[in-house]
């Protein structure tokens, strides 16, 4: 995902501070610079065009939507109840002519409805777009002016757009890009923070932005996952050392599901002035690989078939998990006899499962009816040195079921294997001794999570450990304490923009219906 904001190099306005030197202020169109939020009511499964406009590929919208787009023909396509958020760098102002521009590619009478949104919740619907019905794949550009709209009971910083129908051949509406004129101010403090205060679902490879104040000439950071490592006691970072002459922050690796704070204070000589305190959290999971990158050739450059396993990349099945296409396996299929089969991945380089709190690997896949279950099923794991094999732990015949099952492994039981250091995943069939068998089996996600609860984990269980207690209690209590006033918090249970008694009733009652019953 992209971190910054591109801004267009026409600036139409603008006030100078400290001689001309400085910015304070300025009026720019700009591109989103964040993606709060795609919703899929399908299954986590965005289609759109490619960058040569050839479409129903699979897409990833904050590629394609943040920043400028990858080419006039890409797009991320959304049929009905589908939307995606956007955030910009700075509020939604009015101006001369439209004030945002969304682009549709297709020309098929696609329909979406267009709000402006506070980035929180708030939202105002502002128009329907609507794409030209003659053209062919020509783009069609929809301008909204807001000048009647405002002024907003909020600050208006994001644009969110939801599909209205199946319009087109994709089908649906089309989003090539969105473009809005944005009013900036630059202050003695630090703002604009990306990832944005309150933000969810926050890849874990994120580095985090923000605008410098005016007057700042070094910056220094503080970042944690409780509120008193951010606080007016806490030390900085300590790499790099403080203060900094940029205004970016590479935590080097962010723990899934886990909620981090951050400030940042502005320095010029001997002057310095304290920064607000931001949070957000971490997507919950991590998808290792989903099959939706490959062609027919490229799924075999990055995974092998060894022993008597052969690989296909299954386009077009019907059996979709999440998206197309999926990954088939067939094992005992060469008459060599070797009597196991592997599909393997090699990580290039390693990958450090540890620095995300990865605990559980998760693996969907599909069986056939007709097949041996005598070949018991496998995952295995290498950090180049040490590979270890674990068996599936579930009934033999599972690999028949012809339905979505999930695996969920303990990664503790990779025994010895180093996951700061990931080198290798197999997924195999056999043990390498007769008789050996036959069969077909589909995969789809492989996802990583922190916990072994999966889905099931509890909102108040904050700091991840499944269980809803004193330690949660603690987390919320310092979230009361040090706010008094509105502002976005992973703790903020009853979703009211403050920690008060509904999150602590809400902390209690899960704590209550985790312990036993008399």
């Amino acid at each position: 995902m992209e971190k910054i904001c591109f801004l267009k190099l026409a600036v139409i306005s603008l006030v100078l501070a400290l001689g001309g030197t400085v910015l304070a202020q300025e009026v720019v169109f700009e591109y989103p610079c964040y993606l709060l939020e795609a919703y899929d009511p399908d299954g986590n499964c965005w289609k759109g065009s490619d960058v040569d406009g050839y479409y129903q590929v699979p897409v990833v919208p904050q590629q394609w939507l943040v920043g400028p787009p990858p080419s006039d023909l890409s797009s991320v396509t959304m049929p009905p109840d589908h939307w995606v958020e956007l955030k910009f760098h700075g509020e939604l102002v009015d101006g001369d002519g439209d004030d945002i521009i969304l682009i549709e590619v297709g020309r098929m009478g696609e329909q979406a409805h267009v709000f402006i949104t506070d980035g929180a919740g708030r939202e105002f619907l502002i128009g329907t777009a609507m794409a030209s019905d003659t053209g062919g794949q020509l783009p069609t550009e929809i301008g909204f002016d807001i000048s009647g709209i405002l002024p907003l009971p909020f600050v208006p910083s994001a644009i969110r757009v939801l599909g209205l129908d199946w319009g087109g051949g994709s089908p649906g509406f089309d989003l090539n890009s969105v473009h809005a004129r944005v009013y900036i101010t630059y202050g003695d403090i630090a703002r604009n923070p990306i990832p944005a205060d309150g933000a969810g679902n926050v890849p874990t490879d994120a580095v985090l932005t923000w605008s410098p104040g005016r007057y700042a000439e070094k910056h220094t950071v503080y970042f944690g996952t409780a509120l008193t490592d951010v606080d007016e006691n806490a030390p900085p970072v300590s790499h790099p050392h403080q203060p900094q002459d940029t205004n970016t922050y590479d935590p080097c690796g962010l723990e899934l599901s886990r909620a981090y704070y951050w400030r940042v204070d502005e320095v010029n000589g001997t002057n310095t002035w304290t920064g607000n305190i931001w949070s957000f959290t971490v997507e919950d999971y991590l998808v290792l690989d989903n099959f939706e990158s490959y062609d027919d050739v490229s799924i075999h450059n990055t995974w092998t078939q060894d022993g008597d396993a052969t690989i296909y990349l299954l386009k077009t099945s019907g059996l979709n998990y999440a998206c197309d296409p999926l990954m088939k396996i067939r094992y005992g299929s060469f008459p060599v006899n070797d009597y196991y089969s592997e599909a393997v991945r090699t990580f290039s380089p390693a990958q450090d499962w540890a620095v995300i709190g990865a605990e559980v690997l998760q693996l969907s896949f599909y069986g056939t009816v007709d097949n041996d279950a005598n070949e018991l099923m496998y995952l295995a794991l290498s950090d180049g040195s040490i590979n270890v094999a674990v068996p599936y732990d579930g009934d033999a015949n599972d690999i028949r079921n012809e339905s979505w099952q999930q695996w969920n492994i303990d990664l503790r039981d990779f025994t010895d294997v180093g996951l700061a250091n990931v080198t290798n995943i197999a997924i195999g069939f056999g043990d390498g001794s007769p008789p050996g068998g036959n069969g077909i089996i589909y995969f789809d996600d492989i996802r990583l999570y922190p916990a072994e609860c999966l889905d099931d984990r509890p909102a108040a269980d904050f700091n991840i450990d499944c269980v809803v207690d004193f330690k949660d209690l603690k987390i919320m209590a310092e979230s009361w304490l040090y706010f008094d006033v509105p502002i976005a918090l992973p703790t903020d249970l009853y979703d009211d923009d403050r920690i008060n008694f509904r999150d602590f009733a809400i902390l209690a009652n899960s704590w209550l219906d985790g312990q036993p019953q008399p």
